[in-house]
């Protein structure tokens, strides 16, 4: 299984959200799953999938506390018809510690009439309970690891004995998982999550963007997204998808069991790769931090102009950084104030608004920014208030320049 992206990547093409899902082929996935190993790798998706479920509740909750609840909408309306005929009984549902299952809320039309939301607790509603649609993007993701592990291992591309080599290969099947994602599941995420997979921010030591990707070849699913980093993702289930397909069926399936052992070799890779992306993110992140004390100091608000600024740092210290590791394209490789927005979905502008708006938070908490800042700061996401509808206004103008810079002569 090929899905080869790399040059379009290289190029433009890659800044149009349209495009981002033109590369992705699922023949060899199919040709697997319907060939003599089909029925095991399917089984063994089930597995995944359940098993990456549960990472994803325990990494959420080591995140947002024991006591978070993730209300998501039930995606099955013969189940929500179910619920709400039998609402009362629903709502003792309980979980075993003590928290409810299934949340109401009431609407009512112009005429008084009154109906229901329905929504559940993803954390605490097992797997195998979970609706069709939701436990769908969990086994879609598996399968597709899957046979991503299973046809680079038949080739023999995971028993190479050179390291560097060897991470390659597994780099470049979590690059894969990260698109195929983007395919499956891009329509609603986060514009930052939205780039090339060597372009995704690597923010938090050990447990990044890129390793949610390499998780992705061992299996995958749409809702570890909430979680911070990426690449952890797609990294772990790389790693979940190998140790699925050769612990035990390694024998029957003739599949080489020796592959087992280049796990730890990979895992220093990741671990080297992880501390040099972790370093320049801290490089980019205390460029801002300095500027931010500069700039606003004895400030109690962030206005735009402040906001442009620190975004224009960002950018500039990430390009810098980016520059000594990847081959950036040249409509990005360019100052702040020229970024280029080909789809309002895709804008680097926001990107680093939003990263400065991070940065900023954890300032505040240090104290090392004025904590009447707060309102303003949240204010760079919220589009009804005045500095998100002036950011808004300006990616307009950002929008309509590009399309006009990009029309022939």
């Amino acid at each position: 299984l090929k899905v080869d992206c790399v040059e379009e990547f290289k190029q433009e093409k890659y800044l149009s959200f349209e495009n981002k899902f033109n590369y992705i082929d699922h023949s060899g996935m199919e040709k697997i799953l319907n060939g003599e190993d089909g029925a095991k790798v399917n089984e063994l998706a089930r597995n995944i999938s359940v098993c990456l479920h549960e990472d994803w509740k325990q990494n959420l909750v080591r995140e947002k506390g024991k006591e978070y609840q993730h209300w998501r909408p039930l995606k099955d309306a013969e189940f929500e018809a179910k619920v709400l005929a039998n609402m009362d009984y629903y709502k003792t549902l309980k979980s075993e510690d003590g928290k409810d299952l299934f949340e109401f809320t009431e609407k009512k039309d112009d005429n008084g009439n009154v109906s229901y939301d329905v929504k559940f607790d993803l954390i605490r509603v097992p797997f195998n309970d979970l609706t069709k649609k939701w436990q769908e993007a969990n086994l879609d993701a598996a399968k597709f690891a899957l046979s991503l592990v299973y046809d680079v291992s038949k080739k023999g591309e995971l028993n190479e004995a050179n390291p560097d080599k060897l991470f390659d290969t597994f780099e470049k099947m979590s690059h894969d998982i990260h698109l195929e994602w983007m395919y499956r599941e891009g329509g609603w995420a986060d514009e930052s999550l939205l780039l090339p997979y060597e372009l995704l921010k690597v923010d938090t030591n050990g447990y990044n963007q890129k390793d949610k990707d390499r998780a992705h070849v061992v299996a995958t699913t749409a809702e570890l997204t909430f979680q911070p980093n990426i690449l952890a993702r797609n990294r772990s289930i790389v790693i979940r998808a190998i140790n699925e397909l050769f612990k035990d069926n390694a024998v029957e399936s003739g599949l080489n069991p020796e592959i087992m052992k280049n796990l730890n070799k990979i895992q220093e890779n990741i671990n080297k790769q992880n501390a040099e992306d972790f370093a320049r993110y801290n490089a980019v992140k205390e460029q801002v931090a300095r500027a931010a004390k500069t700039s606003l100091n004895g400030k109690k608000t962030l206005g735009y102009s402040d906001l442009e600024k620190l975004a224009s740092k960002y950018y500039e210290a990430w390009l810098s950084q980016a520059k000594e590791v990847y081959n950036i394209p040249k409509e990005i490789n360019t100052k702040y104030d020229n970024l280029p927005v080909y789809d309002a979905r895709i804008n680097h502008k926001n990107i680093a608004r939003k990263e400065v708006k991070q940065i900023l938070l954890e300032m505040v908490k240090e104290g090392l920014v004025n904590e009447e800042m707060l309102g303003s700061i949240n204010d760079i996401t919220n589009p009804e208030s005045k500095l998100g509808k002036r950011i808004a206004e300006q990616n307009q103008i950002d929008l309509e320049t590009t399309k006009e810079n990009s029309q022939p002569s």
